[in-house]
Order: C-alpha cells, then structure tokens, then sequence
C-alpha cells in the first residue's frame, strides 16, 4: 500500500462532510417519491373524511390513487408486471370461487401455493435491479391475496371492486404494511376525526424515518470506519440493514397514519392517534429473539400468526414455527440470504423457547421468553438475580443478531460475498454458541 492509499484508507471524514455529501444527498433523493406519498394520502384522507362518496366510489378511489402512486414512483416496465399479476390473480380468483360453489376446496392453500410460486419465479425470472424495485410490493399483494381468500373461505363477500380497491389502497401498495381486508373497510365506515395529535404524529413518523435513513447511509461508516475490528464491522453492516428497515417502516407508517389508519387499541382513546409497524428499541436491546421477530414487523407477524401459525400449530410446535418462517422466507421472494437468515432465526428462537422454558422450571424462575401473566415462580422478573440472567440472555441475542443481520446488508449485490464467506469470516461463531446452547437444552 502507498502513501496515497494509506492516506485514503485512513482518512476520516468531518461531520460536515457526512452532512455536505451524504445526509443531505440522501434525503434529496427520498423527496420526490415523500412528495408523491404525502399528496397521494392526504387526497384520499380527505375524500374519505368529506363522506360524500359511497362505498364503491371508496374502492375505485383507493383503485385511481394506488395505481397512480405506483406510476409516478416505479418505471413502466414495473407497473406492467404489476398490472398482469393483478389481472392474472383476479382470474384465478374468480376461477377457483366458482369451482368453490361446486367442490369444496381449501382457498388459503391453494392461494398460498400459487403466490409461493410467482414470487420464486419473479426471484429468478427478473434481473435484481427490477425485482429490488418491485419485491415489496408483491410480498404486500401476495400477503393481501392469502389473507383475502381465507376471509372468503369464512363467509366474507366477494366483489371485484373491493378486491382491487384493497389490494392498490395507496396508503401500503407501495411500502406496506400488510392490513386485513376488515382493516381496510374499516377506513371507509370509521375514518377518526383528524386532529393536532396526528399531524403530531405524521411529522415525528417523517423525522424518524429521515434519521434511520441517514444511519443507514452515512452515520454507521462514520462511527465504526473501514479496518476496525471485524465483529465491529459486522455490527456496523448489521446496524445498516436494520436501519434502512426501520425507514422503511417509520416512511409506511407516515403513508398509514396519512391515509387515517389507526391502531385498533386507539379507539377507546379519541384523538389519539400511532400506527405501529416496528420498535426499533425492542430489536436493538432484545430480551429474546422472538422479541425480535414480534417488533421487526408487527403486521407481518400478526399476519403469520393468525393465517400460518396457528394453522399448522397441530402438528407441535417446532412444526408450526418452522413452517411459518419458511413460508416468510417464500414471501420475501426466497432470497438464498433472506432464507439463510430467516430458517436460521425460526431454529434459534425454538432453541431459546425450550432453553429458557427448562432454565425457568428448574430455578423456578420467571425467566421464560414470555412474561407470565399471573406470575407464580419463587423468583419473579423483580429479582435481582432473574434481572442478570435475563440480561445475559439479552446479550447473547445481540450477538446473534449481529451474526443473522450481517448477511443482509448486501442483499441484492451480485458482488457480494455468499451467506457461507460472510459467516466463515466470523468463524461461525453463532452457530456454535447455540448448537451448546441446544445440547445443555436436551441434557
């Protein structure tokens, strides 16, 4: 290495700089599609709020502007994909809802199967730049579609306007997050009262999603540099594709609360208003990795939960938890990485269940992954002792996320290094630790 590249290799940057040509870049570029996401909301909050517009109108509304929001934000060759999947999807829906009139079949199978297939198609038929653009919004509609067909299973009405109307509504086709068909009626019949509290909320949605975009792409380079200690780094790359999540999260949460969707908890509290697709805190400092899970995406999870987990739940637990995050992981478009990480997650968190389950009953302590209710052990959350080991645990889900998210932060790079090189680098450390985890479990 020569002296010029010694210097450059050492050189940091100023606070100024990151701000000059990084920060300031990066929110810039976010500004045409923020634009196009606030107008786009706000009209339809409005013509809902006015309640001068039926039902009908309601969807074909939500129709116009979803599709409207997708034309100005992705190319042409993107909205084309687009309008065939919905098409094609339209007609196998009506298709296999005639066939339900004259042999019983189990819609939310079938569905899924399908979707499964269109997205490992999609994975390997586009080249990455189109299906980066294009991911979110068909793990949305897939999400939708799955959720829709099983709500016609149990007695809910088909109409093709509000089928197209709630897969377009334009507050989540673009960034999520998934809502339920009854969610999405809901809008319509119960629209909230807007008030301070949620311009309130919008604007600290929008500063939230502002600061972890500027984490992502500025600030993690800029505390923990280039040469530092690997495992520094892995948390670096770690912290980087959390953060570009919780954009994403906090920037479909503004379009959300825009819109004027509102968490169900919130109707017994009139004026307040939140819509809450992730806690950032929760993952940073986990108590369990299926702290994790629940906080990274709380409609997914909910999603997961009602219409996979609790289905294949019959056949055990380890069962119904491995299913469920392959499925995610076919969601997510199976992404080798994404996969990796997900399949690896859903076998860890089933270790930790039974690791702490047994810890718990042996010292009878509250030390399971989930708080008791009515808490009956000897030495409750409030004991020092419960506190340390608990926190311990804490700890070694951080270092495990560490090693889970390092994978992620070049997902869709055709230069980056594989799942195996990445891993290997940290001599699979992770693993390790919990394959001892897992055998002081079953001793």
């Amino acid at each position: 290495m020569d002296s010029e590249d010694r210097y450059y290799y050492d050189y940091t940057p100023t606070v100024y700089e990151v701000f000059e040509y990084c920060v300031f870049p990066s929110i810039n570029g976010i500004l045409p599609t923020l634009k196009n996401l606030i107008i786009i909301n706000f009209l339809f909050n409005v013509s809902i709020q006015s309640r001068l517009i039926s039902e009908t109108t309601y969807n074909g509304l939500s129709i116009l502007l979803g599709f409207l929001l997708l034309f100005f934000t992705l190319p042409e060759l993107s909205i084309l994909c687009i309008v065939g999947f919905i098409c094609l999807t339209y007609v196998f829906l009506l298709t296999i809802c005639k066939i339900q009139k004259h042999r019983r079949l189990n819609l939310e199978y079938l569905t899924g199967f399908v979707c499964a297939i269109v997205l490992v198609i999609c994975e390997f038929g586009f080249n990455s730049d189109t299906w980066i653009q294009l991911r979110g919004f068909f793990m949305i509609a897939c999400m939708k579609i799955i959720s829709f067909t099983s709500d016609l299973q149990r007695g809910e009405e088909y109409r093709s306007v509000l089928f197209f109307g709630y897969i377009l509504c334009p507050a989540n086709c673009l960034f999520g997050p998934w809502v339920s068909v009854g969610e999405y009626k809901t809008l319509y019949k119960n629209p909230g009262k807007k008030n301070f509290n949620w311009a309130t909320r919008i604007i600290c949605s929008l500063l939230n999603a502002v600061f972890f975009l500027t984490l992502s792409n500025c600030w993690g380079t800029y505390f923990i540099p280039d040469g530092s200690f690997k495992w520094f780094e892995a948390y670096r790359q770690a912290l980087s594709f959390r953060s570009s999540h919780y954009f994403i999260s906090y920037l479909s949460e503004t379009s959300m609360i825009i819109a004027g969707f509102n968490n169900k908890k919130n109707e017994q509290k009139k004026g307040h208003w939140s819509y809450e697709i992730t806690h950032p805190l929760d993952i940073e400092i986990p108590s369990s990795l299926v702290s994790v899970v629940i906080s990274w995406n709380i409609p997914m999870h909910n999603f997961l939960k009602y219409y996979v987990y609790r289905t294949y739940l019959k056949y055990g637990r380890f069962r119904a938890i491995f299913i469920t995050y392959f499925i995610s992981s076919l969601l997510h478009g199976f992404n080798v990485e994404v996969a990796a990480v997900l399949l690896t997650i859903g076998i860890y968190s089933y270790v930790q269940l039974v690791v702490q389950d047994k810890i718990s009953s042996v010292f009878d302590s509250c030390l399971k992954v989930r708080h008791c209710k009515n808490c009956k052990h000897k030495f409750t959350r409030k004991d020092i002792r419960v506190k340390l080991v608990r926190c311990l645990f804490s700890l070694l889900t951080i270092f495990h996320s560490i090693y889970l998210g390092v994978l992620m932060d070049a997902v869709g790079d055709p230069n980056r290094e594989s799942f195996y090189e990445k891993w290997s680098n940290l001599n699979f450390l992770s693993h390790w630790v919990m394959l001892v985890t897992y055998i002081f479990g079953i001793i």
